[in-house]
């Protein structure tokens, strides 16, 4: 189901929120052709031919939405298993030993620059300790249901306090109600893009601040700036960390934020 919605309606109150990096900039693509890939590979069960449709989907939901200019593309399959600006790939893929917190089902990496563009993107998902469907089963996490989350954080939206929208924090095992965009995130998505016309010309030269992290950008470490804290929702206000056997878990965050220095041609 594709978003629709009058531009119009931007200014309306949302829920939802975008994200900013260090120096307070909203992030944000100039760029109006977003490619992706997918790495299918891991311990998940999964068909990988149904993952890539899952994965075209997740993405559709925000390629669709009706006045946007941003094209998320897919771009086929990539070998790329690890978060880094380095390799030019924006990937999708899976971690079968993760060592982040252990109750997050997934993370996006959102890289950008200090005036918030975008300039890389890759989202893990956690395959250790966590089970996932394609097809909507109850007793795993729903693949489309992440996806759809983890591409917003991927487009510059934070986390939001509304409990229908996508960009909710949370969610629990065998929940597929988050597949389509509330319409919190569709307002939410309006007051990023809404008006913003893309520069492909825009200089990608860049020089690091901060520590490096090898590949020439400058890296912040773990924080909230990519996606915000993460916790299981209780209807009852209380709230503990728990793993995915089937009560509520925690859901997705995008947690490290890479900087860039925009430059000027010479």
């Amino acid at each position: 189901m594709q978003a629709t919605f009058l531009w119009l309606l931007s200014s309306a109150a949302t829920a939802g929120q975008l994200t900013t990096n260090q120096y307070g900039a909203e992030l944000h693509w100039e760029d109006d052709y977003v490619p992706f890939q997918l790495n299918p590979g891991g311990k998940h069960g999964l068909d990988h031919d149904e993952i890539e449709s899952v994965v075209v989907e997740a993405a559709e939901q925000w390629r669709g939405i009706d006045g946007s200019w941003l094209e998320l593309s897919y771009e086929g399959r990539t070998e790329a298993e690890t978060y880094t600006s380095g390799d030019g790939v924006h990937a999708v893929f899976f971690v079968d030993e993760w060592t982040d917190n252990p109750d997050l089902l997934a993370l996006t990496y959102t890289y950008s620059y200090e005036d918030g563009a975008i300039s890389h993107f890759d989202i893990a998902i956690n395959t250790d300790g966590h089970s996932w469907t394609t097809k909507g089963s109850e007793d795993s996490n729903d693949l489309l249901n992440a996806l759809v989350h983890e591409f917003g954080h991927a487009v510059g939206l934070d986390h939001s306090s509304d409990t229908e929208a996508s960009m909710f924090s949370q969610t629990s095992v065998g929940e597929v109600a988050k597949r389509d965009l509330a319409e919190d995130d569709v307002l939410t998505y309006a007051t990023l893009y809404d008006g913003y016309f893309p520069y492909p010309e825009a200089s990608m030269g860049c020089s690091t601040s901060g520590g490096s992290n090898g590949n020439g950008s400058s890296v912040s470490g773990p924080t909230g700036a990519g996606g915000g804290a993460y916790s299981p929702f209780d209807s009852s206000a209380g709230c503990s960390l728990v793993g995915g056997s089937g009560q509520m878990v925690a859901l997705f965050a995008g947690l490290l934020v890479a900087f860039r220095r925009r430059t000027e041609d010479s």
